[in-house]
This record gives structure tokens, C-alpha cells and sequence, in this order.
């Protein structure tokens, strides 16, 4: 709960100054404040995300699940993550466009990711087709 109402004073801290610093047109020092308040967010929560994260290998293990899945996973939720925080920031900035082809560019690594996935799903459905 700590850790939550320190994340949120963070956010709300920033979302002030950020609306300050607008009113005196201070865009470049806004955007310093942007980026160090995502940064500051993002290392809070990296404690969590480590428990969460070998909870969900212990799930696997568990469940007897490949490794490369959970593994695939992790790098899916990262994609689509850091893929959304570089969309949002660009938007900040007043760059819709770029923000546009940062989150295209994270649906396409997305997609990369998911090739050799389905490639071993239309393998067992093959297999299970009689021949």
C-alpha cells in the first residue's frame, strides 16, 4: 500500500508541475519533467515486477510449461509496455506521428515474436490431421 501511495504522490507531484510549468510555457523543462517522473516510476517498480516475475516461473515450472514460453511472454508484455510508455511520451512532446510508429514498430516486434509460436501450432494441427 506504501509502495502504491508513493507511486501515486510521484504521478500526482509531477501532473502538478507539469501543469505550471504549461501555463508559463516552459515545454522543454516539462518534458525534462515527463521523462524523469517515467523514469522514477518505471525504477519503483521494478522490485514488483522481479516478484512477479518469478512467481510466474514458478507457475511454469509448476505447470511443466517450456521455459520459451514463459520467456516469449515476458518479452511480448515488455514490447507492448515500453512500446505504449515511448508512444505516450512522444504524444507529451506533441508528436502524434512518431507516437503513431513507435507503437506500430512494438506490434511488429510483437508479431516477430509470435511467428515461431504459431509456426509449432500449425505444426500439431498438421499432425493432427489424418494424412
Amino acid at each position: 500500500m506504501a509502495t502504491a501511495l508513493r507511486l501515486v504522490g510521484v504521478g500526482l507531484t509531477a501532473t502538478v508541475l507539469l501543469v505550471v510549468l504549461g501555463q508559463f510555457q516552459q515545454r522543454s523543462v516539462a518534458m525534462v519533467v515527463r521523462v524523469a517522473a517515467a523514469v522514477v516510476l518505471l525504477l519503483a517498480i521494478l522490485v514488483p515486477l522481479a516478484q512477479v516475475v518469478a512467481a510466474l516461473g514458478r507457475m511454469a515450472a509448476l505447470a511443466h510449461v517450456r521455459g520459451l514460453y514463459l520467456s516469449l511472454l515476458l518479452k511480448v508484455l515488455g514490447i507492448a509496455y515500453l512500446a505504449t510508455l515511448g508512444a505516450e511520451v512522444a504524444r507529451d512532446a506533441g508528436e502524434g506521428a512518431l507516437a503513431g510508429k513507435v507503437e506500430l514498430a512494438g506490434k511488429v516486434l510483437i508479431l516477430v515474436l509470435a511467428v515461431p509460436v504459431l509456426t509449432a501450432i500449425v505444426q500439431v494441427l498438421f499432425k493432427m490431421i489424418p494424412g
